[in-house]
């Protein structure tokens, strides 16, 4: 009798999957997405399953898009909630002082009491980051009020985020943040760096030095901050010796020095420190290359710049504006040229830089100036057009430069339009005439040849030699301010 061979076959037990839940699984990660593309398709589909009021979802969204620097939407997201919790509240607060929205958080924030919801231990500190400068010191102090009020100091992160804000507005708000510094019942090793940092900010080193001395537990952060101190006040001697005594040093402190011995133009010290560092980063490299670049040292600023690229990095934004800043100070066009052969190579875009500048100080007109200049060193007028058009959007006004002579001990400072100093109207008669002068010998001054160029960029000048620095040009006929100014013969003018 023959047996039938019998085959056991498993069968798969039936299984139930929700699309719904797969997707809210999904959207764990979204507030870290960087993807502009991807959050928008996630956001298409949040919209059709109807999860776009969803408490969970909606802050995840809107710091989605504020990574990717997407305000218009993450408003779009927020204005479709009708009645937000705060942490919602919380959430859009710190995404517009993220993307440099101060006073829209702070217009969010009163909303936010306006609808009778209390602000908690998380809404402070993301208010106090919007605060930078001295004008921000009356909002710091409001801020401070409502801390006390309702009982948040407990929480050792918002007094010290008052500590940070409060240094960052000027001498009055370092004041105000020692006067809560001591009266801390609890400080940690964050609120003694901050307020040490707040201390050499307004100069104050010798007091810095004296609280650093005090703490009981110090941290590599501590220990630079110090030392950074020291090296921004030009004291590298005492710098050194704090650098000797370091219990551990990081490609910081290394840096550090090397930035230091730089700034104090004894780049032996500065290549000699460098040469010993463990790790050296990018910044550490872009030290190096415009500490040369700034000393007019083309040789050892190329030879450095070539090495960073054989040593496998790139330059990033910030080194871009480091080495071309100092290029345009010593007047080293060939690597400055070699560096924009760079950015135009990585795709480096204007707004890039910007966006950089714009986050490390918002409101310094400085940098946008700076950038501008960059720029227009190497002939790039759309860019510069185009920071130029930042400035009048953001409505940032840089202070006018001024130019100062000496006659007779005495100083005589002059800004653009200036008509404050008694002799003005022989001045600018003078001017005007010089004007002249200069016009029969065809000689243009290089400030109309930059604003000649940046509204007829595809024009060319005949003869390149024939412009020259307005400044030079009036130093050559000084004999004749000197006449209105000094009307004593024989004396001439010192030119700074």
């Amino acid at each position: 009798m023959s047996k039938q061979m019998q085959i056991s076959v498993p069968i798969r037990a039936p299984s139930w999957v929700s699309t719904r839940r797969i997707f809210q699984q999904k959207l764990q990660d979204l507030h870290k997405c960087t993807n502009l593309n991807h959050i928008k398709q996630v956001h298409a589909q949040i919209l059709k399953q109807n999860l776009h009021q969803d408490p969970y979802v909606a802050p995840k969204l809107i710091s989605a898009f504020s990574l990717s620097q997407q305000m218009a939407l993450a408003i779009y997201v927020f204005k479709q909630i009708p009645d937000p919790n705060v942490h919602l509240y919380n959430t859009f607060i710190r995404a517009c002082v993220q993307n440099s929205l101060s006073l829209l958080a702070f217009e969010t924030f009163f909303e936010m009491q306006r609808n009778g919801l209390f602000a908690d231990n998380f809404t402070y500190p993301f208010l106090l980051k919007a605060c930078n400068g001295q004008s921000w010191l009356p909002l710091v102090k409001m801020i401070h009020n409502h801390v006390e009020k309702y009982g948040f100091f407990q929480d050792l992160f918002v007094p010290n985020s008052l500590i940070d804000s409060y240094c960052k507005c000027g001498l009055l708000g370092v004041k105000s943040a020692m006067r809560l510094f001591m009266a801390m019942d609890e400080r940690d090793v964050v609120s003694w760096n901050s307020m040490i940092s707040g201390l050499l900010k307004v100069g104050e080193l010798s007091e810095a030095r004296k609280l650093f001395d005090e703490m009981p537990i110090k941290d590599a952060v501590s220990w630079n901050t110090i030392l950074d101190g020291y090296v921004k006040a030009g004291e590298m001697n005492k710098a050194f010796g704090l650098f000797e005594s370091m219990p551990e040093r990081n490609v910081v402190s290394w840096s550090t020095m090397v930035s230091g011995y730089c700034k104090a133009g004894d780049m032996e010290m500065a290549r000699m420190l460098f040469d010993r560092m463990p790790v050296k980063n990018l910044v550490s490299w872009t030290i190096i290359v415009s500490g040369y670049a700034v000393k007019g040292l083309a040789k050892d600023a190329m030879r450095s710049f070539e090495q960073m690229e054989e040593a496998g990095l790139k330059p990033d934004d910030g080194t871009v504006i480091s080495i071309l800043a100092s290029c345009a100070e010593s007047g080293l066009l060939g690597l400055g040229k070699r560096v924009h052969t760079s950015i135009e190579r990585i795709r480096y875009k204007c707004k890039e830089v910007l966006d950089y500048l714009v986050k490390l100080e918002p409101s310094d007109p400085g940098n946008y100036s700076l950038l501008s200049n960059i720029f227009a060193s190497v002939g790039d007028w759309s860019n510069v057009a185009n920071v130029r058009l930042q400035m009048k959007n953001f409505g940032i006004q840089k202070p006018s430069g001024a130019s100062s002579i000496e006659v007779d001990d005495e100083v005589h400072e002059f800004t653009v339009f200036d008509k404050s100093h008694p002799k003005s109207d022989k001045i600018y008669r003078m001017i005007n005439r010089l004007d002249l002068d200069l016009k029969r010998v065809h000689v243009v001054p290089k400030v109309i040849r930059t604003v000649f160029a940046m509204h007829w960029p595809k024009h060319s000048f005949a003869n390149e030699q024939c412009f020259y620095n307005l400044d030079f040009c009036i130093m050559m006929t000084s004999r004749k301010v000197n006449t209105i100014l000094n009307p004593h013969p024989g004396v001439s003018l010192l030119w700074l």
